[in-house]
């Protein structure tokens, strides 16, 4: 609420000052990256550029759903006994260790064989390779249209799926201007009487086309770029990376306060969004597992620290812990031969185990079959104890004369 004020003989009115806003996590997330990149040079997209009613793209999309063995196979079998009205192109795109940027890599192979075009581009290093594949494909269907007869078939084949769901529905997400450019080029192609298609061909399996697209592109990567844009996806690999970066800085700062014995003190940092976990898992077992990575869970060598336990004994003698359960209790020596069954020579480690993902799926193997760690272990072992001890209480039998 404004005051008036007395300020040389002179009624001043005090404006109160607005209180500052903390940034929102929006602003913090664009403030952390807006050094990395220009905002000129982002991809560019056109907001309700396609009408609700208008969801349909003039060229088909074709995936199989084969493994890469057979649908290279079947592939090479159709190219081999193609139309003769057919044109084939293959794109690919690459990036290499000794590259300046993302390749393309072009070719279109006639209907008699021969190959009639070749082309490289280079599109930066503010790119991924999936902007790469993305591009190359439209790069393919506005050479298709340049080159269009009547009655001409033209197939144009790309080894990243993903890439081509892209071009099969459009929407306003980021690669719509590649969209827009294939979906214009297409319907040019269609009004000059020939017909298209885009195909998912998969790569390193021998096919001939794919293979030769894929050297063009590792070429093109060693070539100036023509290309100064910046992808949305490639700046979401830098939000990631950096978001990655600043979570391990904060975890090994606290890590000092941390027990040596405790798993971040032992093993390194693995971030993610997702809890990494095979499918189907018993929820039991998979809180037994991480039970069993962090030491805290249902074993002696823990309850013993909280009073919930009166020892830290386990059944065979030993103290039971977490390294004692998995690794060398012979109480379950035969359920432990699943831990090294690939490997029988090798003794398993706690790391092997616990933080490698062979190790995890062999480790949640065990907990199924002995039930280590989980709840219901726990307590049907606090029923056999107090059985036993129930029984030695009671003495042996009395003495006859």
């Amino acid at each position: 609420m404004a005051c008036v004020t007395k300020k040389e003989n002179q009624d001043v009115v005090a404006t109160p000052q607005r209180k500052q806003l903390k940034p929102t996590q929006l602003e913090k997330i664009k403030n952390s990256i807006q050094k990395d990149f220009d905002p000129l040079t982002l991809e560019g997209i056109h907001h309700f550029y396609f009408p609700p009613w208008k969801k349909e793209v003039p060229y088909k999309v074709n995936i199989s759903k084969l493994g890469k063995e057979e649908a290279a196979m079947i592939h090479n079998l159709a190219f081999k006994y193609r139309c003769k009205n057919t044109i084939t192109i293959y794109t690919d795109a690459s990036s290499t260790l000794e590259g300046i940027g993302i390749g393309i890599g072009i070719a279109v192979i006639l209907p008699n064989g021969r190959i009639s075009h070749q082309e490289t581009i280079n599109i930066g290093v503010n790119q991924l390779v999936y902007n790469g594949e993305l591009l190359g494909v439209v790069k393919a269907i506005e050479y298709a249209n340049s080159i269009a007869q009547p009655g001409n078939k033209f197939k144009i084949y790309s080894d990243n799926q993903a890439g081509l769901f892209r071009l099969k529905t459009p929407s306003d997400l980021p690669g719509q201007s590649c969209q827009i450019k294939a979906i214009k080029a297409a319907e040019a192609i269609q009004n000059k009487g020939a017909e298209i298609s885009l195909n998912w061909v998969p790569g390193h399996t021998s096919v001939q086309g794919n293979e030769l697209a894929d050297s063009l592109a590792k070429e093109a990567t060693k070539i100036p770029s023509s290309s100064h844009e910046t992808s949305y996806a490639s700046i979401g690999m830098d939000i990631k990376r950096m978001k990655s970066e600043n979570w391990i800085t904060i975890l090994n700062t606290n890590n000092f306060h941390q027990p040596s014995s405790t798993y971040s003190r032992n093993y390194p940092w693995k971030i993610s969004s997702k809890i990494r976990i095979p499918g189907n898992i018993k929820r039991s077992t998979i809180c037994a597992l991480f039970q069993l990575k962090i030491g805290h869970g249902y074993f002696k060598s823990y309850l013993k620290r909280f009073g919930i336990s009166s020892n830290d004994n386990c059944r065979c003698g030993g103290k039971e812990s977490p390294d004692h359960l998995l690794l060398s209790c012979p109480l379950y020596k035969m359920a432990r031969k699943t831990l090294n069954k690939d490997n029988p020579t090798v003794r398993p480690t706690m790391k092997y185990l616990l933080h490698t993902k062979a190790g995890i799926i062999k480790t949640l193997e065990f907990i199924e079959a002995t039930r280590i760690a989980t709840r219901s272990w726990h307590l049907n072992r606090m029923h056999e104890e107090e059985e036993e001890e129930g029984g030695e209480e009671g003495g042996g039998p009395e003495d006859c004369d």
